[in-house]
C-alpha cells in the first residue's frame, strides 16, 4: 500500500499527524508492507523567503483575518494536541516564511529514501524552536544528516 502525505513544514497540524501516523504504523502488523510518500505542500507559497517573515500571531492576525478570540483558541487547541502527541508548543513565537527552501531539502533527502527522516527533523526544530531561518533561509546549513543517524550527513545540507 502506498500512503502519499501532503505537509507543509511549518504546518503543526502535519507534524503532529505524522508523529500519530508513526505511533500506528509500530502497531500495524503489516507496517512493512506500506509506503510513505511525501508530497510537498507549501500552505503560503507568497511568504517572504531568504530569512524574512512575519510573526505568526501578526499573519494569522492581519494577513489571514483571524479574529484575536479564534487565533487563542486555535493555539489553545493546538497546544493540547502537541501536549498529547509529546511535542513542545511555542507556535505564537513562532514566524511565518516561505518553506521552499525546506521542502527542497526534503525532496533531496528522498533521494536517499530519507524523507521522512529529514521532514521529522525539520518539522520538530520548527515549533519547538520557532527560527524563521530554520526553514526560510538558504545557506543557513540546515544539516539533518547526523542526526538521522545515517552515513548520508553531507548530503543534507542547504546551500543555494
Amino acid at each position: 500500500m502506498k500512503v502519499e502525505v501532503w505537509t507543509d513544514i511549518m504546518c503543526p497540524y502535519c507534524y503532529i499527524g505524522k508523529i500519530h501516523y508513526a505511533q500506528a504504523m509500530q502497531q500495524f502488523a503489516h507496517a512493512d508492507e506500506v509506503e510513505l510518500v511525501i508530497k510537498s505542500f507549501r500552505l503560503n507559497p507568497d511568504l517572504p523567503g531568504k530569512g524574512n517573515g512575519y510573526s505568526v500571531v501578526d499573519y494569522l492576525l492581519k494577513t489571514a483575518g483571524l479574529p484575536e478570540n479564534k487565533l487563542e483558541q486555535m493555539f489553545a487547541y493546538i497546544e493540547q494536541l502537541a501536549k498529547n502527541a509529546g511535542v513542545k508548543f511555542n507556535l505564537p513565537n513562532a514566524f511565518a516564511a516561505n518553506t521552499l527552501d525546506a521542502h527542497r531539502l526534503v525532496k533531496l533527502a528522498a533521494k536517499r529514501d530519507l524523507s521522512s527522516n529529514v521532514l521529522s527533523l525539520i518539522s520538530k526544530a520548527c515549533p519547538a524552536l520557532c527560527r524563521r531561518r530554520l526553514y526560510s533561509r538558504s545557506g543557513t546549513g540546515c544539516s539533518g544528516g547526523a542526526s538521522t543517524g545515517n552515513r548520508y550527513g553531507p548530503y543534507f545540507s542547504v546551500r543555494t
